[in-house]
């Protein structure tokens, strides 16, 4: 492997017989060669969560500390697309997208700050 920053831990539950997803995770982790093991990406990383996931009609996103800056939420589909963007202002600590509008699938949501990404997190929408 060339470029650690290819590496990305992701993990989910589902159920094994309609094969329905129900909660997703990943975590970008830096290798730190060796085979001794992961380290964490700097701290310039935005620690945050996404509730519920799967996700119907509401999205709320839960950072670990208020964000320092105006930060902007982009959301895309599973090609790349940026399907929704928002904007979380100083201060936030929990962000609610209601009815978000997007089709069931898996999406990635980055969190970006002056144009740099500072973390990113799988969702899932469901239709059930």
């Amino acid at each position: 492997m060339t470029n650690n920053a290819d590496i990305e831990i992701i993990a989910f539950i589902q159920n094994n017989s309609t094969k329905e997803v129900y909660q997703t995770v990943s975590e970008r982790r830096t290798y730190t060669g060796g085979g001794k093991g992961v380290a964490k990406e700097p701290e310039t990383e935005k620690n945050f969560a996404i509730y519920p996931n799967p996700a119907i009609n509401q999205v709320t996103i839960t950072f670990d500390e208020p964000l320092e800056k105006t930060t902007g939420i982009v959301i895309c589909d599973y090609n790349g697309s940026i399907v929704r963007r928002y904007t979380a202002g100083q201060g936030v600590s929990e962000f609610h997208i209601d009815r978000p509008g997007l089709k069931e699938g898996l999406y990635l949501v980055r969190i970006v700050e002056n144009g740099v990404i500072r973390g990113y997190r799988k969702l899932v929408i469901s239709g059930r």
